[in-house]
């Protein structure tokens, strides 16, 4: 009997694994409500590069629309939000590093000028210095040097800035643009000293842990070290933070804080790709999170819990693994159902003819 049991009860998880063809579908799906409904000019906030960023990972093209439309408008709007800024530089080194290396430049340097002088972001900002342009990089073209941080600035701003100020940092360092030490530096000081003695990170300086900082302050603390160089050199803190998402593990909501739902997902995606993660607290966060999304997905192609056009891309950023560019440098052409086991990731894209290189 017990051996019956075993097989009805394996039986029944395979049939609740989630399918790459569902995943495609979905995504497909996704991209398809943002095209009629996105644009960047609909949804709570400024939309625009969220919606571009996420276009550009479902498939289409920089020259296809709505995304050639969008990407015109992005990099010739004046840079004024945090979160703007470095989703912008996130999509352009994403699309095309080489092309945008001059506007991906621009917006380091921004997010260096405008860092706070604890360490982390706030919603506003502004351009300094501008950076160093210098005749050649290491791939034959133009490259960029940020000018560290001058001024004071403002003194503190809140966790959720910070994860993507660094985000961005980390975007325009993979993209050729020399970043300097000293902004991972002041970012890393904060987030260590801001843990919780639980392991977890909340909004702001000691607040209460829940699952979406804790998330954002694993993945900055493994982009710090990277961006120092040393990999290894916040070990402790990300294991600290992934041992309270392992404690506090769940896809259908956002641990200890009942709001934001689906940007916690695309904050789970970064925290376990960062890291390299398979699974989390004993859980295949992408396997449990991938089934989740295909079956919320409503008929229109959109998820939603707090609003349907941001809430859609962070669904089609967890879905895609989105975060993958970031690490290795090449963005994948398709998700992944069993993330971090590299006999079974999809190959990178082959280079397309060079008539085809913008």
């Amino acid at each position: 009997m017990r051996s019956a049991a075993m097989v009805l009860v394996l039986a029944s998880s395979l049939l609740a694994q989630v399918k790459q063809s569902e995943i495609d579908a979905a995504i497909d799906k996704g991209a398809e409500y943002l095209k009629d409904n996105g644009g960047g000019q609909r949804g709570r906030g400024n939309t625009t590069e969220l919606v571009a960023l996420t276009l550009a990972h479902a498939g289409v093209h920089a020259d296809e629309a709505p995304l050639a439309g969008l990407l015109e408008r992005i990099v010739q709007a004046q840079l004024v939000s945090t979160y703007n800024v470095a989703l912008q530089t996130v999509l352009l080194a994403h699309v095309d590093p080489k092309k945008y290396r001059a506007r991906i430049a621009e917006c380091g340097q921004w997010l260096v000028d405008s860092q706070c002088s604890n360490g982390q972001w706030t919603y506003g900002g502004g351009l300094v210095n501008k950076p160093e342009r210098t005749a050649v990089s290491g791939d034959g073209e133009s490259g960029y040097v940020l000018k560290d941080r001058t001024g004071d600035g403002s003194a503190s701003g809140d966790n959720s800035n910070a994860q993507f100020g660094v985000l961005g940092l980390w975007a325009a360092a993979i993209a050729g643009v020399k970043v300097p030490a000293s902004s991972f530096q002041r970012a890393e000081r904060w987030w260590k000293g801001q843990q919780g003695t639980d392991g977890g990170w909340g909004y702001g300086s000691r607040d209460l842990s829940y699952g979406s900082m804790t998330c954002a302050g694993v993945a900055a603390m493994s982009i710090c070290a990277r961006g120092l160089e040393d990999p290894d050199r916040n070990r402790g803190q990300e294991v600290a933070g992934l041992r309270w998402l392992g404690g506090n593990f769940t896809v259908k909501d956002n641990p200890k804080s009942g709001s934001w739902h689906y940007y916690y997902l695309y904050s789970l995606e970064r925290a376990g790709t960062i890291t390299a993660q398979k699974t989390i607290g004993g859980k295949d966060w992408y396997q449990e999170g991938a089934r989740f999304l295909v079956d919320a997905q409503a008929a229109d192609g959109s998820w939603t819990s707090e609003d349907p056009i941001s809430d859609t891309c962070f669904a089609i950023l967890f879905l895609k693994r989105a975060t993958s560019s970031l690490i290795t440098g090449v963005p994948q052409d398709r998700a992944s159902v069993t993330p971090d086991d590299p006999a079974t990731e999809p190959a990178a894209p082959d280079d397309p003819p060079k008539d085809e290189k913008k």
